[in-house]
């Protein structure tokens, strides 16, 4: 059996289970989340850390290490993929992923992700972008938000630099429910909500009050 045919049975045996798979995810990553917060704030107590948002060598720092990973991470993943396969075959499995995602994912379900997916358009990451902007300003968190801006501009660069690399076709979806064109991978509304909403997590967990960073 090819490399191909590979990909496109192991897409068509969790396509089915992919709601499901998703869904334990989700908890799993959840409380992952909660206890590693747990551990580090028991730490900090322990330690008697106070970590102030006006220091600029540890807020530049921290910038400049989790950009470093970010490229990284990116250029080892690309080295994986660009020696793992070829040709057309991860654009095969990608389609019959989703064509098997289709065929079992509930109607309620599709039309729910359908919306939600809406959450990482441009436009709304944009306008939210500028609005926490103002704020930090309006703050004096001027530290705060050029990290903020560089985060969602450099992952505005990034991204499409990725797609031009990977060039890898986007699947047909007839739903009529999202639609998006051009290379498909590494998604951009994937990598601009985590960038987003993960930096607005950090944010939150700077200036608010230590009794919202769990559910944070």
């Amino acid at each position: 059996m090819n490399e191909s045919s590979l990909l496109v049975e192991w897409a068509q045996r969790i396509g089915p289970q992919a709601l499901p798979a998703f869904l334990v995810l989700l908890v799993v990553s959840t409380t992952t989340g909660g206890v590693i917060h747990s551990v580090w704030r028991r730490r900090r107590m322990r330690l008697a850390m106070r970590v102030d948002s006006q220091q600029p060598e540890r807020l530049l720092g921290g910038l400049a290490i989790g950009f470093g990973g970010i490229v990284m991470a990116a250029s080892l993943f690309a080295w994986i993929a660009w020696h793992v396969t070829s040709g057309d075959s991860l654009g095969l499995a990608d389609q019959a992923l989703a064509d098997a995602i289709g065929a079992h994912l509930p109607p309620a379900a599709l039309r729910f992700f359908g919306h939600f997916t809406h959450v990482g358009d441009p436009s709304v990451l944009i306008t939210l972008a500028a609005i926490v902007a103002i704020l930090l300003w309006r703050r004096r968190q001027r530290l705060l938000m050029w990290g903020w801006l560089l985060a969602l501009a450099g992952n505005a660069v990034l991204n499409p630099s990725l797609k031009q690399i990977f060039e890898r076709v986007r699947p047909v979806h007839d739903h009529g429910l999202a639609q998006a064109t051009g290379f498909s991978f590494p998604s951009g509304h994937s990598s601009g909500a985590m960038v987003t909403y993960g930096m607005l997590a950090y944010l939150a967990l700077r200036l608010l009050a230590p009794r919202w960073h769990l559910p944070v």
